[in-house]
């Protein structure tokens, strides 16, 4: 029972750390889902974030075609897929099948970094607790793979390579579990 709350209050405080990141790189306004504005302002310093939004735009607005990510509406002339454009992939698809329920002005993008914030602290704790057995050690830790130059600087950038926690899952399966053991986290793995 200690353990569980224990490990409760950990991801407590990393839930509190990924949403201090999250205002800290945004803002307390522009977190909602439906504060876009920002995504076009840092556009006068980087092209990407409006770019992508407006591919994120032309795809929840249309159609499902097949293949799915298909979005021949964005483009000049030839047809693209959200795969091309930074929108992270999985993200866009799955807020598309609830576009009745989301208004227009819709952006993911602050959820996505909240769970780039939480799942990199989360993974890297876990890595660190495997090889070290020290549970200070791999919470101090776990925040220098929160504020790693390379993953900070992805998220000013590209969204979509934010998500450096899927390598560091990766990782935890393969020094933690079986392939025959974790089949499912491997398949999972490999679909996002």
């Amino acid at each position: 029972m200690k353990k569980l709350i224990f490990n409760n209050k950990i991801n407590l405080l990393f839930l509190f750390a990924s949403l201090v990141c999250l205002v800290g790189m945004l803002g307390v306004e522009n977190i909602y889902f439906h504060s876009t504005e920002w995504v076009h302002t840092i556009a006068k310093f980087n092209r990407d974030p409006a770019a992508s939004h407006t591919a994120w735009y032309f795809f929840s607005n249309d159609i499902w075609r097949f293949p799915l990510g298909n979005n021949p509406n964005y483009g000049d002339e030839l047809s693209s897929s959200i795969v091309f454009v930074d929108v992270v992939p999985i993200m866009a698809l799955f807020f598309k099948s609830l576009k009745s329920f989301i208004p227009g002005d819709f952006q993911y993008y602050s959820f996505w970094f909240f769970l780039c914030f939480y799942f990199q602290l989360f993974f890297s704790f876990k890595i660190l607790k495997k090889l070290t057995n020290s549970t200070p050690y791999s919470l101090i830790g776990s925040f220098f793979f929160l504020f790693a130059p390379i993953f900070i600087y992805r998220l000013q950038w590209h969204a979509a390579l934010a998500g450096q926690w899927i390598l560091l899952f990766a990782l935890y399966l393969g020094l933690t579990q079986t392939i025959d053991k974790a089949k499912w986290s491997w398949f999972f793995l490999i679909i996002l």
